[in-house]
């Protein structure tokens, strides 16, 4: 798993949400006007988030998967609740934002030169 997609995890969680905001406003719609086009957006805007949910989903695995409580925790902090560095060495009870970067990048290369092998 790369940083960059473990970056998307806030943005899907964002995206899901107005999706589903979008969705519910178009089954409102739905039974007040009639057009042909209606159920292909709604089906077009429903897939989209079926592919971010599956997304989310491999993203979720993967944090899950990770046996080290302490490099989870970091993971968690920085990619599902969005905290910067500062806040997640704050909230693993490290003064240094420096701290939890390195063993965040330290097991991002490990897990990638894994991958490669």
């Amino acid at each position: 798993m790369t940083k960059e997609e473990l970056s998307q995890y806030g943005y899907l969680r964002v995206e899901i949400a107005e999706l589903e905001y979008r969705l519910c406003n178009l089954e409102r719609l739905g039974g007040k006007k009639e057009s042909a086009e209606l159920p292909k957006l709604y089906r077009t805007l429903f897939e989209r988030r079926e592919r971010c949910c599956r997304e989310l989903l491999r993203l979720e695995r993967f944090l899950s998967s990770v046996e080290d409580s302490r490099i989870r925790l970091i993971l968690s902090l920085r990619y599902a609740e969005n905290l910067s560095w500062r806040q997640v060495a704050l909230a693993i009870g490290e003064r240094d934002e420096q701290f939890p970067r390195r063993l965040h990048n330290r097991f991002l290369k490990s897990t990638e030169q894994r991958r490669r092998e």
